[in-house]
């Protein structure tokens, strides 16, 4: 395997209009690395100009220290597992596992145990002799994925592998490349618009937004310190909610005056003196705003009065969309007990919400970038 150093890459496809800007990447050996962002964001591009398959207007891309940028796709050693399967329908399994080897003249033996023991890894031996009509759409995809395994090349490439599959089939894919990840210690590029696959599947991920680069971080980090407003509100499902409020100062304490209803900051919140007295943007994930009565962190003096427009329920949880004043958002809170038709009997009615001010962030309403995370 081998490391990816993309330096200074810009794409445009027509003259003064970028497509990519400023990209600058190190991808360290067997090192799981996430593209994500949404359509037209420049994921795919970049990847494409890593496989030679995109000219770069300017930059330059190194592929285990050598500089790439003239070689030609075949010569890159570099394996694609594209969003459609692109199965040979003529060919067996085996045959379109090998049919790359055979281009390159292995020798049979080599052929055979390669393909065997790649198949063995993806539970597809049994599957062989089949063509891919006679297989489902997870089958399909293994057969891709076996395709470019049985190549060991440096440098694996996904383009939203698993976007044609069922949401089930998408769970146990997700497991199944991380498996294979670990077991063949793999560098691997993907790429995808599913942020819950970029969280589940990557070392470190790349957010990025009308060809730039937002923030580059481990998925934990994205999470909890996002870098500005675009990536907090990527970033999680359902995504961080946003209020609109004001800092001020009061008894040497700063407060979140956000009409409806007022919010202490933490003591331990540091550098927000040049915003008092000016609009700020608020920020919290659902999971930090609760039922006052079954918190599980202290809610003292941060509690408000909303009325319920939606419950969703999720499982253990339920999400509940509720406005206040100006403001609409979603809290995340424990199953509420008695069934369907007491949930719509609170539907319009006021609830007391405790916000988790320890997990407070804050974000400049210019620039957008954050100015405090928890």
């Amino acid at each position: 395997m081998a490391e990816v150093v993309l330096k200074d890459i810009y794409k445009e496809y027509v003259e003064g209009i970028p497509v990519v800007q400023e990209f600058n990447l190190e991808i360290q050996d067997k090192e799981f690395v996430v593209f994500l962002g949404p359509s037209g964001c420049g994921k795919t591009t970049t990847l494409k100009m890593i496989a030679g398959l995109e000219d770069i207007t300017r930059g330059e891309i190194y592929i285990d220290g050598k500089l790439v940028n003239d070689v030609a796709p075949k010569d890159r050693d570099i394996a694609m597992v594209f969003q459609s399967y692109a199965l040979y329908p003529h060919l067996t399994v085996f045959e379109n596992m090998a049919f790359s080897l055979r281009a390159r003249k292995f020798p049979q033996d080599e052929i055979k145990e390669r393909v065997e023991r790649t198949a063995e890894l993806l539970r597809i031996r049994d599957l062989l002799d089949r063509r891919p009509r006679f297989l489902s759409g997870g089958q399909r995809q293994r057969v891709a994925l076996g395709r470019a395994i049985v190549r060991k090349p440096k440098v694996f490439l996904m383009d939203e592998p698993l976007s044609n599959l069922d949401a089930k089939l998408r769970v146990h894919m997700r497991f199944e490349l991380n498996k294979i990840h670990r077991e063949l210690e793999a560098t691997i590029i993907y790429v995808t618009h599913d942020q819950i696959e970029a969280l589940t599947l990557g070392d470190r991920l790349v957010l990025m937004k009308d060809g730039i680069v937002q923030q580059i971080g481990d998925p934990r980090t994205m999470y909890n310190r996002p870098a500005n407003v675009f990536v907090a509100g990527f970033i999680g499902s359902p995504s961080m909610n946003f209020l609109d409020g004001k800092l001020d100062a009061e008894n040497g304490s700063l407060w979140l005056d956000l009409d409806a209803f007022r919010l202490q900051v933490p003591p331990a919140a540091k550098a927000l003196d040049d915003y008092i007295d000016k609009n700020i943007i608020v920020g919290f994930r659902p999971e930090d705003i609760s039922d006052k009565d079954r918190a599980g962190f202290a809610s003292t003096g941060n509690v408000m009065t909303a009325r319920i427009d939606v419950i969703e329920p999720i499982g253990s949880e339920e999400l509940l969309y509720v406005s206040a004043g100006k403001h609409t958002f979603v809290a995340e809170i424990q199953e509420i007990s008695g069934g369907t038709s007491k949930k719509r009997a609170l539907v319009e009615k006021e609830i007391e919400l405790a916000f988790n001010m320890d997990k407070l962030h804050l974000f400049d309403p210019e620039t957008e970038n954050a100015i405090l995370n928890p």
